[in-house]
Formats: structure tokens, sequence, C-alpha cells
């Protein structure tokens, strides 16, 4: 999956690849250890100046009040910060790890075998932050909405919709603020791209 994100990434507009990157700090701020559809929420909502943001002002969705109810669901704490409580830097043992062993150590140490054959990577503390499932379901939609538009970008109209189109976080954000999620996906679906 990696690779498709990496491949949809290419095809952000400027908006939608600055709404990722504040996407890809969100997480850091709340102490996660994954990467969710509550984080592009957040980063869809950065800029005032961008119309699907603007359109979600319209139905009265805040980014600080929804930095508000993700603070309030909590969520368990990410590996670094765990045991950073006990005095251990992950990041320098990664540093170190890759340093000592070469770039690709972490992920042979994650890799199962049994047998002849090689299994799907298990996943640790030293692999970093992982993408949740759900987010990677809503990529998809995100990148199906962008080519029913026949269209080879991808803006955070698009990001939107794919959010809209899993039934997780982020859908439950916005339900929480009084949002009725299909309407302002057929807005979406309706209007002309940013």
């Amino acid at each position: 999956m990696v690779a498709t994100i990496d491949a949809l990434q290419q095809r952000f507009t400027p908006a939608a690849a600055s709404a990722w990157t504040a996407a890809a700090r969100q997480p850091d701020q709340f102490g996660h250890s994954w990467f969710g559809t509550e984080h592009v929420l957040l980063g869809v909502l950065t800029s005032s100046e961008e119309p699907t943001s603007r359109l979600l002002a319209v139905h009265g969705v805040q980014a600080e009040q929804i930095r508000a109810r993700i603070r309030r669901a909590g969520g368990r704490p990410d590996d670094a910060t765990l045991l950073a409580s006990l005095g251990i830097d992950l990041d320098s043992i990664r540093q170190r790890v890759t340093a000592t062993f070469g770039p690709d150590a972490i992920d042979r140490l994650y890799t199962r075998r049994r047998g002849w054959k090689r299994q799907r990577p298990a996943w640790g503390p030293l692999c970093g932050r992982r993408v949740a499932p759900r987010l990677k379901k809503a990529l998809d939609a995100t990148r199906t909405a962008a080519d029913r538009r026949r269209s080879r970008q991808v803006d955070t109209r698009d990001l939107l919709i794919g959010l809209l189109s899993v039934d997780d976080m982020a859908v439950l954000l916005l339900r929480a603020e009084g949002v009725d999620t299909d309407e302002l996906r057929a807005e979406l679906e309706a209007s002309d791209p940013p």
C-alpha cells in the first residue's frame, strides 16, 4: 500500500499536498501511533482559503472543534511516547540499527518467514507510524473520485469524498458536529473542482 499511497501523492494538487502534509503532522500532536482519517480531516481543514474547507465551514465544521473531539476520544499513546517514559529514545535506536545493519534492516527484522514462503511483514515499534486500514480504504475512494472526474489530479474535494466513503473517525466527527455526511458528499460530488 505504501507504493500506492506514494503514487496517489504524485497526483495531488498543491492544495491537496499541503493538506496531506498538515495531516501527517497531526498524529504527533495527539501522541497517536496511527495515521487515520481524523488526521486527514484536520489536514483538509487547515486552509481556510481552499473551497473544500470553506464548504466544511458552511456546514459548521471548525478545526479546533474537531481537535477537541479527538482529544476527548483519547487513544493509546504511540510507542515512542510509552518507551520515552522508560528512558528509551526510539528514534535513536532506529538510527543506530540503520547505521549498523543497513537501511533495510528494520524491514528484514519484521518480515516473517515460514518455510519457503514470505509472509506479510509484522509490525513493531521500530517500524514507525502505521497507516490505519480505513484510511487506506478512504484513499482508494479518493482515487476513484478523481478518476470519476477523469482527472489526473487529486484535489482536497477528492480527499474529503474519500473520507466520507468510509465509516470511520472522520465521519463520526463530522456527524458529531451535526453534519449530514450524505448531503455533504452529494454537494461535493455535484460541485466543480476547486
